[in-house]
């Protein structure tokens, strides 16, 4: 049986959700509480591998386990119960079942991230110009990704985007089928270094057709960036909810927007 739940959660405290040797993460907290609650687990597979520092409010785990329930309600009392033990900066806040466990990825139509910065003083007319320019067409992520030196394929995808200005915040919502490690975090970079005129117009649509940038461009702060909505390719019914999910987004964002402010300095421009 395959146990499918969301959980909102704060990245700063873990060294991203992937379970990893000597290091707190996400998964490891949740494989070690549902293990205490007496889950004969198979296998474990989630939506995202967030990096350290990255929060969400829309990541889903499907648990395989070998356990048999009576009723879909003892499913729910253990996840009260898992709550319950879990840290409060990981909750769980809706789960169901599927009768066969799969990989939860071949479910996803798209995913959004969003990513809280601070303003500085960015041109936003330039901003708007250079989301306009990404939502246009495909275009090549190459050298906006972090990947192994001998992975050579070019990353070309279609990406949509969506720019609103909350002084003294910039909320960029980015959405695309899937995304690869560090790629939203250094397009945030590209549109800033854009609008603040770091780079220039030509430079900025070379990238975006594989350039490599000779100063590169860095992944904005991890703490900024939260796994916000997932789009199923059909609707999954009968989901039993276990707390508040508006609570917990209003309560990510005001993290992220914190660490915005904290990390105003730790910016790196090309």
């Amino acid at each position: 049986m395959g146990i499918l739940f969301a959980l909102a959660y704060d990245g700063a405290k873990y060294h991203g959700f992937a379970r990893q040797r000597n290091v707190r993460t996400i998964e490891g907290e949740l494989l070690q509480k549902l293990e205490s609650l007496g889950l004969r687990i198979r296998r474990l597979n989630y939506l995202s591998r967030t990096d350290k520092g990255v929060h969400a409010v829309s990541q889903y785990v499907n648990v395989d386990v070998r356990n048999s329930f009576s009723s879909f309600q003892d499913i729910i009392s253990i996840l009260n119960e898992l709550n319950a033990c879990l840290p409060e900066c990981i909750t769980i806040y809706k789960a169901t079942y599927l009768k066969k466990a799969e990989n939860i990825r071949h479910l996803i139509k798209s995913k959004t991230y969003l990513y809280i910065a601070p303003d500085f003083g960015e041109n936003v007319e330039k901003i708007q110009w250079a989301v306009d320019y990404i939502n246009m067409k495909e275009h090549d992520f190459s050298s906006l990704v972090k990947r192994p030196s001998n992975f050579l394929f070019p990353v070309k995808m279609r990406m949509r985007i969506r720019f609103i200005l909350k002084p003294p915040f910039q909320y960029f919502f980015v959405r695309a089928k899937g995304f690869l490690w560090e790629q939203a975090r250094r397009i945030i970079t590209l549109l800033k270094a854009f609008a603040l005129g770091r780079i220039g117009r030509e430079e900025f649509e070379r990238v975006l057709r594989g350039w490599r940038h000779p100063k590169g461009i860095s992944p904005a702060p991890a703490e900024g960036l939260i796994l916000w909505e997932v789009v199923f390719v059909k609707k999954i019914f009968k989901w039993f909810i276990l707390s508040n999910s508006r609570v917990l987004r209003k309560q990510i964002e005001d993290i992220a927007r914190f660490y915005a402010i904290l990390n105003s300095k730790s910016w790196v421009f090309p």
